[in-house]
């Protein structure tokens, strides 16, 4: 982790990274195929990310104007399905800073 902050935000936890920064989540699969990744996050014009799996970047979350609580799936490609453990890392794109980044989860 570098350069990120936490908080909440009306019960919500989240999670963001600055300029510069990332975060990471390592995430087991306890033996299931695991064909993408589902993030919640509440966006603004200010945010974007680029997201990773296992090194390889797999998608990204673009600026938005919602004040709503979004999802995003994304598919995990299949060179990026490798070990047990998977390691999702999440970054600013070309804004200053990510999302605040609610939850992610793995889906079969």
């Amino acid at each position: 982790m570098e350069k990120s902050n936490n908080g909440n935000t009306n019960g919500q936890q989240w999670r963001t990274a600055d300029k510069g920064g990332w975060f990471t989540y390592s995430m087991k699969t306890k033996g299931l195929r695991v064909k993408s990744l589902r993030l919640m996050y509440m966006g603004s014009a200010d945010s974007d990310a680029s997201i990773l799996v296992n090194g390889r970047k797999i998608g990204e979350i673009a600026p938005t104007d919602s004040k709503e609580i979004q999802t995003a799936t994304i598919t995990i490609p299949t060179a990026a399905r490798k070990g047990t453990t998977y390691t999702v890392k999440i970054q600013p794109k070309s804004k200053n800073t990510t999302p605040r980044i609610l939850e992610v989860r793995m889906l079969k």
